[in-house]
């Protein structure tokens, strides 16, 4: 018996400083991968306490050190 291949995860790529309305739908979606491109400063003033779906992840390239 074959059993179906499991379905890729929901990918959102988040590249400008402008996707705030996609950054609201990809994490609302269920087991969606939301990568940020680490240069972005995505606004997200008064859309606080935004729901997150189960089993989202939230990745980005953006380094944790400031280059101090």
């Amino acid at each position: 018996m074959a059993s179906a291949a499991p379905a890729a995860a929901p990918a959102f790529f988040i590249n400008s400083n402008s996707q705030q309305d996609l950054f609201v739908q990809a994490i609302d979606t269920p087991d969606a991968v939301v990568r940020i491109a680490g240069n972005v400063d995505l606004d997200l003033t008064g859309r606080e306490s935004l729901p997150v779906a189960a089993g989202v992840q939230i990745l980005s390239d953006r380094s944790t050190t400031t280059g101090q």
